[in-house]
């Protein structure tokens, strides 16, 4: 029987070891396991069904030709009502109705009626452990999303911190960029301010001086008193020159200073850049895993999708194949 055909069995001997089949988790099997499988060992018949089986072969048997009519009415029903409109389903179709063609097949070359029934519970059984297969599949599957599920998510929260330190990043730069900026108008204050400053002492000095030189000449008999304020006035211009250059290694100092601070600045946003590209690129790389991940999410979930919806055929088909399993029996027990 084709591996597509898997059904709930209401046969007192194999519903106790059976277990229900979720509808919504079951797999669809692939198309190589669409292949007819007739080569399968014949399962033990147990004590009770031999003694019956004796029982009822004293029985008179049924008309080989009724039953045949029977069953080959009931596949044909079953293939009436399969109506495929896709590619695929259609195959299931063509692989359904040549598995319906070998049971037909396989129930003309017997004679004996238990012996065809023999082989239909035979082919219950392959039924059953293919069953047991897709529910295997579709566990597996099933994990396979939940492990995609938790990456997609740790790649999000990844992400998500990647950008919040990113705007982290860019706000220190921007105020990196505005103290350089203060910095820079500062500093040029200043020396504005310093040479003006230097500007008005340097014509201040001069002007001091020519009134000295002035007087001088005018008043020939207070030269000697000039004279005395005149070295009195250069001690006090030495001692300003003095106060001059102490300020104005004072100032080279805080422009030098200004000036480390500066390249300081500028090496912490150096740093910075170096950070935030390496963080763009960690951004990229988790971006492009995301995009990954959402699109074998998207396979995975249409690919199952595409599981439920034709196990839900089947199992219709095969709820259908154990109402003719169980119609049949009854009326072979009616018929013994």
């Amino acid at each position: 029987m084709p591996t597509t055909e898997t059904s709930k069995t209401n046969d007192p001997e194999n519903q106790a070891g059976q277990p229900e089949m979720n509808e919504k988790q079951a797999p669809v099997p692939s198309k190589a396991n669409l292949k007819v499988t007739s080569s399968k060992t014949t399962p033990s018949v147990s004590p009770a069904n031999a003694k019956k089986n004796g029982a009822s072969s004293k029985k008179r048997p049924l008309d080989p030709q009724e039953l045949n009519n029977m069953i080959q009415n009931k596949i044909t029903q079953l293939e009436n009502e399969s109506l495929i409109e896709d590619e695929e389903e259609k195959e299931l179709a063509k692989a359904v109705k040549k598995a319906s063609k070998e049971i037909k097949d396989t129930i003309n070359s017997r004679d004996d009626q238990m012996e065809k029934f023999d082989m239909i519970q035979q082919r219950y059984m392959e039924l059953f452990q293919d069953m047991k297969r897709l529910e295997l599949d579709h566990v597996k599957l099933k994990k396979r999303n939940e492990q995609l599920q938790k990456e997609k998510d740790a790649a999000r929260s990844d992400l998500s911190k990647a950008n919040l330190m990113k705007h982290k990043f860019e706000n220190i730069c921007r105020e990196l960029q505005k103290e350089n900026k203060r910095i820079k108008e500062e500093s040029k204050r200043l020396a504005a301010s310093e040479q003006q400053k230097r500007e008005e002492l340097s014509s201040k000095f001069e002007n001091t001086i020519w009134e000295i030189k002035s007087k001088m000449e005018e008043d020939t008999d207070e030269k000697k008193k000039r004279a005395e304020d005149n070295e009195a006035l250069k001690d006090k211009f030495r001692s300003f020159l003095e106060q001059y250059e102490l300020r104005e290694k004072h100032f080279k100092s805080v422009v030098r200073s200004k000036d480390l601070e500066l390249q300081l600045y500028e090496a912490k946003l150096q740093q910075q850049k170096q950070l935030t590209e390496q963080e763009m690129i960690k951004i990229n790389s988790l971006k492009e895993q995301v995009e990954t991940f959402t699109k074998t999410e998207t396979e995975l979930r249409k690919q199952l999708n595409v599981y439920v919806d034709k196990f839900k055929q089947v199992e219709e088909t095969l709820n259908k194949s154990n109402e003719l399993f169980l119609t049949f029996r009854k009326e072979m027990e009616q018929a013994f």
